[in-house]
């Protein structure tokens, strides 16, 4: 993995001792708790490897982020709509 001048960036959904002992002294390898997880190693990494039960939290929080962002949608359109009806009940007032 690291001979190669790869990074790797290992995603764990809590420390367990086995695999951090494990991976810590293989050059080019980094872990990461998903709680921990940000953009910069991301990017930075070559490869990046999730265990499931941390693919799995990563999974909610997207579905989350992507429910509210479709509720602020809604909002946002309604607030449009609302903002177009008082436009249109004044012009009918003038």
């Amino acid at each position: 993995m690291g001979q190669s001048g790869k990074k790797v960036l290992l995603v764990l959904d809590k420390k367990e001792d086995g695999i951090v002992k494990s991976f810590r002294n293989i050059e080019g390898v980094k872990y990461l708790l998903v709680d921990y997880l940000n953009p910069y190693d991301l990017m930075n990494a070559d490869a990046v490897v999730f265990l499931k039960p941390a693919l799995e939290i990563v999974n909610q929080a997207l579905t989350l982020l992507k429910y509210l962002c479709f509720c602020y949608n809604i909002m946002t359109f309604k607030e449009k709509l609302q903002r177009r009806a008082r436009k249109i009940l004044l012009l009918r007032l003038l």
